[in-house]
């Protein structure tokens, strides 16, 4: 995809010293163009439509192999022909053919998500512009693909650009390994092209190899990364290394091994459903398949012509501008209209196609073939980086852009939060709350950043390692120590309990790790297994152990554990998962407390009410099914289970305040705050925001400052529950 040195390529590859044996030439290759014309096909439909073609997006590894065979077919040439490979020249002509069309649609998407995409949208899209025009954007979507509070991130315009990014980076190494591969060759009085299939013999091997681990261990930045992904454009080399040795095979058996490839290519686009393993196994469908179609291509069999129609030969040669224009209009077109009908898919199409068209004809084809540009290598550099830097440029004032001032709080401003509810949030006026707020902090286009200070200082482990990160906060001279353990629901009231333990003497260490609850049952993420939550689970039992903190607090998210069997049967597992946890903690002596899981939104409230500044008291959602979204019943089943009792802010335990230690403690304590993030007098409702502070920051987490606002309110219940305070 990102290699688009075109279909009329003649590709001659020479080993300098015995070229008269080893030359294979070919004229145009209307049969590579073919293979774009269907990998390119084959991700519009997928994008407009999954169902339609449930395996399209395996499009992409068909370019990634033509896009490798290309290069090296061109590298290999020019060694050959001058015994070096001169990289100014080739970055240059890299830049020409790729940069300009790349910074129209970037610049178009700029201005598409001004006119049409909500304001607060602006920062995210705005950054990933900047990282697609600087080819890191794979990393950026590797990123948020396991960060936890990333969740209601909005799909990207230009996400589509990962791919661009991972061939500008294998173009960053792989003229490099040929130049070593020639040099290695001269050395050693071999071929060039065997070494260039021992060099991508290598890196097949390792990066097929770190792809496999990584979906092994579900990691879900393997789909963006570089490192998993080399292998599919080293294939693609190595036909272009082994070319000389491919053309022997004529006949019946070529038009056998095309017929092959493209069969392979249709089994991965029709058959194939979901990129979770991807890359993996299966990968291997559409890069063997094009590689083979590659290898045997130009027999003239009946399959080639088919591949070959001028159709599909002209939708080959504007496949690089397709691929660029199609995402950003589906996405964009998401904003424009309520649904996204047959209508709208077919229009998204068209206009895809026919933008594609004018930006070859008018403006990229007139760059690339200009005196100009190709008359020095400079030239093309320059082109290419100040293009390039004015595009992360725009990129970047889009996103500092994205606050129009709507809700803005007035310098020095400090919300009461909570604090409105008074010490008996049931007994709060509905007239304090239900009226709309004039300003609000955090601004809701700055809602997800608003989290403890734990995650700037990497104290939450990631979803992947097992080992036990601990931080520590409140009063860190303390003998007296609070652990805070579980997953990012547990660590979203340090701001809260970081203030009670320096005022009430309390060290707090924190021990936390994405998306993974405090519990014996099997874990769960995304539908499957997490083998590291439980790995995890094991070794915190050894810290605590320890440790000894006097307090553990925990709270979580997940209310099912991973098995097979109904809903039921999966929250019964994780209860009782839970109390066997909370039961052991409880043996090594320490108090247990459970505060209960958050209600869960049914939709994004910071983005609701950064798009109804006017209208805040309408982001407010029902009571009860935010509940039942939420771990609260397992969290309730598993301290029933234990004898605990439940508090909540201006309920009274059964002894004074204060006076139970954790070798006192029997049982777990859950406490609810449920009655200060929704008020009673709210009708059953959970409003967006309280005394000026925005109560949700992404997901069902709730903003770092409405969580310090509730500081006296968790003080109270905690001292109740038993907590020594002063």
């Amino acid at each position: 995809m990102g290699d688009r040195l075109s279909g009329t390529v003649i590709v001659r590859i020479a080993q300098r010293k015995d070229a008269s044996k080893d030359v294979r030439v070919r004229g145009f290759r209307a049969d590579i163009e073919g293979l774009r014309a269907i990998a390119v096909v084959a991700v519009l439909i997928y994008h407009l439509r999954s169902g339609w073609l449930p395996g399209g997006f395996a499009g992409v590894d068909i370019f990634f192999v033509i896009s490798g065979f290309l290069i090296t077919s061109h590298l290999i040439r020019e060694w050959a022909s001058r015994g070096r490979i001169s990289l100014t020249r080739f970055y240059a002509r890299r830049m020409i053919r790729l940069v300009p069309a790349a910074t129209l649609t970037l610049v178009a998407t700029a201005a598409a998500t001004v006119l049409f995409v909500p304001r607060y949208l602006w920062q995210q899209i705005g950054f990933d512009i900047a990282g697609a025009a600087a080819y890191i954007v794979n990393w950026v979507f590797a990123a948020r693909s396991v960060d936890y509070l990333a969740e209601d991130a909005v799909t990207s315009p230009v996400q589509h650009f990962w791919s661009l990014a991972v061939e500008e980076q294998y173009y960053l190494i792989w003229p490099l390994l040929i130049i070593l591969a020639g040099m290695a060759a001269t050395k050693l009085r071999l071929r060039t092209r065997v070494m260039v299939v021992c060099a991508a013999g290598m890196v097949i091997t390792l990066s097929f190899g770190a792809a496999l681990l990584a979906i092994a261990a579900g990691d879900a930045t393997a789909y963006f990364s570089t490192l998993t992904r080399l292998w599919e454009l080293a294939v693609g080399a190595t036909v272009a290394a082994a070319a000389p040795v491919l053309s022997r095979v004529t006949g019946v058996v070529a038009g056998f091994g095309y017929a092959a490839g493209i069969a392979l290519i249709l089994i991965a686009l029709v058959v194939v459903t979901g990129e979770a393993d991807w890359p993996g196994p299966l990968t291997l469908l559409p890069v063997l398949g094009t590689a083979m179609a590659i290898a045997f291509g130009g027999a003239g069999t009946v399959v080639e012509k088919i591949v070959c129609v001028k159709p599909l030969v002209w939708v080959g040669g504007i496949s690089y501008s397709l691929y660029l224009w199609h995402w950003p209009i589906i996405v964009i077109a998401g904003y424009v209209f309520e649904r996204n009908s047959v209508a709208v898919a077919l229009a998204c199409a068209t206009l895809s196609v026919l933008l594609a068209w004018l930006s070859v004809r008018f403006f990229e084809n007139p760059i690339r073939f200009s005196t100009w540009a190709r008359g020095r290598s400079r030239n093309g550099l320059s082109l290419g980086l100040v293009m390039g830097a004015a595009s992360v440029v725009l990129g970047l004032i889009l996103s500092w852009s994205s606050s129009d001032g709507s809700l803005r709080a007035p310098e020095g401003a400090v919300p009461q939060g909570a604090a409105v509810l008074g010490p008996v949030p049931t007994e709060s006026a509905s007239s304090e709350l239900m009226v709309e707020p004039a300003w609000v902090l955090p601004a809701p286009n700055k809602a997800t950043e608003d989290v403890p200070r734990l995650y700037a200082d990497g104290c939450q482990q990631d979803q992947f390692s097992a080992e036990v990160l601990r931080c520590t906060y409140g009063d860190t001279e303390a003998d007296r120590t609070i652990a805070i353990v579980g997953d990012s629901k547990a660590n979203q009231w340090l701001p809260a309990i970081d203030l009670i333990g320096k005022d009430e003497g309390y060290r707090v260490d924190v021990i936390t790790k994405s998306a993974c609850s405090l519990s014996d049952a099997p874990a769960r993420k995304s539908g499957g297994a997490y083998p590291s939550c439980d790995e995890w689970n094991d070794n915190v039992d050894r810290e605590l152990a320890e440790l000894r903190p006097d307090v553990v607090l925990t709270s979580m998210a997940s209310a099912r554990a991973h098995v097979n069997g109904t809903e039921a049967e999966a929250r019964r597992v994780m209860a009782e998962g839970l109390a066997a946890k909370l039961a052991h903690i409880e043996e090594l002596g320490s108090d247990v407390i459970v505060i209960a899981d958050t209600p869960h939104p049914p939709f994004a409230v910071y983005q609701c009410v950064a798009e109804h500044s006017d209208d805040v008291l309408g982001c407010g959602f029902a009571l009860a099914p935010a509940l039942e979204l939420s771990a609260v019943g397992t969290q309730r089943a598993a301290v029933e289970q234990l004898g605990g009792t439940v508090l909540e802010p201006g309920t009274s335990a059964a002894e004074p305040a204060g006076t139970r230690s954790a070798a006192d403690s029997q049982a777990p304590t859950m406490i609810d705050m449920t009655d200060v993030i929704c008020p009673p007098s709210t009708a059953q409702s959970c409003p967006a925001v309280i005394g000026n502070a925005l109560i949700y920051r992404q997901g069902s987490h709730v903003t770092a400052t409405y969580v310090e606002t509730m500081t006296e309110h968790l003080r109270d219940v905690l001292a109740e529950a038993g907590l020594e305070v002063r």
